[in-house]
């Protein structure tokens, strides 16, 4: 059975409008992972949190 208003369309499946194409720009840099800390880096951010404890709690 067809509705009057799905002629030429198939039956099921998405629209032929709906295809998905290729990504924009913004959605594949979305998808780029995350920057590793690097060792230094991480050593820098962990002695900045000790230090910030330490005052925190020395006040």
């Amino acid at each position: 059975m067809v509705w009057p208003g799905c002629a030429g369309f198939p039956p099921s499946g998405a629209a032929p409008w709906a295809r998905r194409g290729r990504p924009s720009m913004a959605a594949r840099l979305s998808r780029l992972p995350a920057a590793q800390p690097t060792p230094r880096h991480l050593r820098s951010a962990c002695t900045q949190v000790a230090v910030r404890g330490v005052w925190a709690v020395a006040r």
